[in-house]
């Protein structure tokens, strides 16, 4: 388990947030990357660490449509979005393989964000 936290780790740059979202009735990895394919060399490199972990030889990654931010700081904004979504709406074989695209975050997503932190932080 060290190996993989050491390996992990040497992906993670800083520079951009993405989400993998791995769905195991499906054995697919999906990449989701609100910066077009930013991170895909690492999202793929993180997929076959996690076949490995799980002893899936036929484990799949595929990168998955999404809203694209069209600023250089929004990327952690679009990837708690997207967490939202898909947890809302998720159904087995409907929303990956349909082709839906995840949609931009509402105007006042991050400001709401903001304060529900904030509520938190509070209590």
């Amino acid at each position: 388990k060290q190996w993989y936290q050491r390996r992990v780790r040497a992906q993670i740059s800083g520079q951009h947030w993405s989400l993998l979202c791995y769905v195991k009735k499906e054995r697919i990895v999906y990449n989701i990357d609100s910066v077009s394919s930013f991170n895909a060399e690492p999202a793929a490199d993180i997929a076959k660490q996690l076949a490995v972990l799980l002893n899936m030889s036929n484990l799949k990654s595929k990168s998955l449509r999404c809203a694209q931010q069209n600023n250089g700081y929004d990327c952690g904004v679009f990837v708690i979005y997207f967490c939202e979504q898909i947890s809302k709406s998720y159904v087995p074989g409907t929303l990956f393989d349909s082709g839906v695209v995840l949609r931009s975050p509402p105007k006042n997503f991050r400001s709401d964000l903001l304060e529900d932190i904030l509520k938190v932080a509070k209590k």
